[in-house]
This record gives C-alpha cells, sequence and structure tokens, in this order.
C-alpha cells in the first residue's frame, strides 16, 4: 500500500533570490510624472519665486546652496540605487586630470581676453579693469578662489550634476538628452539671481553656463 508521503511530489528546488530592488532605476509612469513635477519646480518653480527677495539674496544664497548640497548629498548616501563613488570618484578624476587642467586654462584664457577687451569698451570700462587689476580686488579674490569651490562649486556639482542626473536620467532615457536639461537648468538659476536685469553684463554669466554647463555635464558622464 502506498503512503501519501510516497505519491507527494518531490521538494522543489529553492527558488533563486529575487532581484534585489536596489537594481529598479527605472520608474513607472507615475513616478515619471511625479519626477517631471519635482524637476520644473525645484529648479526653474522655486528659483524664479526667490527672484522676488532680492533684498535677501546676497546674504542667503550661499547659505542655501550648501544646506541644499548637503541634504541631497545625504538623499544620495542612503539611496541604494545610487552609486556612492560618484560622490568622489578619485580614480576617474585622476584619469581625466589632464584634460580638466587644459579645459580649465583655455577657459581661463578665453575670460581674461575678455575681460582685457572689455577695458577697451567706453561703456563698459570697470568691468574688465576689476578683473585684471589685483589692487581693486587685493585679498578678497584669494579669499573667493580658495572657499569658493568648498562652498559653491561642490554643492552646485551635487545639486544640478551629480542628484539631477541620477534622479531625472529616468525621464529624459538619454543620457545626452540629460546633460542638456542639466545645462540649461545650470544657466537658468545664474540667469534667474541677476541682480540688475537691465544691465546686459549682467545676464553673461548667463549665458556662459550653457556651453559651461555642457562642458561641467559631458565630464561628469565621463568620470
Amino acid at each position: 500500500m502506498t503512503t501519501n508521503e510516497d505519491n507527494s511530489p518531490p521538494p522543489s528546488p529553492p527558488s533563486p533570490p529575487a532581484t534585489p530592488a536596489t537594481l529598479t532605476t527605472s520608474p513607472g509612469p507615475l513616478g515619471l510624472a511625479i519626477r517631471w513635477i519635482e524637476l520644473i519646480g525645484l529648479y526653474w518653480v522655486i528659483p524664479f519665486l526667490v527672484d522676488f527677495t532680492q533684498r535677501w539674496q546676497g546674504r542667503l544664497l550661499i547659505p542655501a546652496l550648501m544646506v541644499c548640497g548637503i541634504v541631497l548629498f545625504v538623499w544620495l548616501w542612503f539611496d541604494k540605487t545610487f552609486d556612492r563613488k560618484s560622490l568622489w570618484n578619485f580614480k576617474a578624476y585622476k584619469k581625466a586630470l589632464p584634460r580638466i587642467l587644459v579645459t580649465s586654462a583655455l577657459a581661463f584664457g578665453v575670460m581674461l581676453g575678455f575681460s582685457y577687451w572689455l577695458t577697451t569698451q567706453e561703456w563698459a570700462p570697470t568691468y574688465g579693469r576689476v578683473l585684471l587689476d589685483f589692487s581693486e580686488i587685493g585679498w578678497f579674490l584669494l579669499v573667493i578662489l580658495v572657499l569658493y569651490p568648498l562652498f559653491s562649486v561642490y554643492p552646485q556639482e551635487i545639486i544640478l550634476r551629480t542628484f539631477f542626473f541620477h534622479r531625472y536620467g529616468p525621464i529624459f532615457k538619454n543620457p545626452w538628452a540629460t546633460m542638456v536639461a542639466s545645462a540649461l537648468t545650470f544657466a537658468w538659476v545664474h540667469v534667474i539671481f541677476v541682480a540688475d536685469k537691465g544691465d546686459p553684463l549682467q545676464w553673461i554669466p548667463g549665458y556662459v553656463c550653457v556651453p559651461g554647463g555642457l562642458l561641467f555635464g559631458y565630464t561628469y558622464m565621463r568620470t
């Protein structure tokens, strides 16, 4: 007589481990819609609204930038879908350092030449002279050169490249499209904070930020 145990099917082999959720980086339609709203609100609408508080911009802009950079750094650090080495990829940076130095030297040369050209223009005699005459800016320039990368450049890199590419890359599908969107956003947040919008020279940083943003975005993708 055959027992029930003899008739029972053989035990099924153990199922393979489930694919970790950390590998799922493409959100569904609702997630994409939410990220579009985030992108437009955080990077375009809020800077536009902050522009109406110009009285406090000079005092709060850098602290706000640092706070945002820290918050997004922590967000990325605890986001399991994010590769933390993107925050300090020294190996790739070392490899790209020669190209970065050459590009920076060329950019500095262009800016210096443009500043010199401004000194020859009667309608803008002071802009270029301030950049070329160290006696007018003294040690303040050295302080800016030392502190600006720490308190402004790196937070901007976190906000406008690292977080932007990671969070909003899926809605553009293509890294090149993400790079263009990042560059345009980079230019927008510089243009919108122009103090005197009636002065065409103060719009120059915004215009320069488009090719600059493309260059920074391309460097981020490469490194």
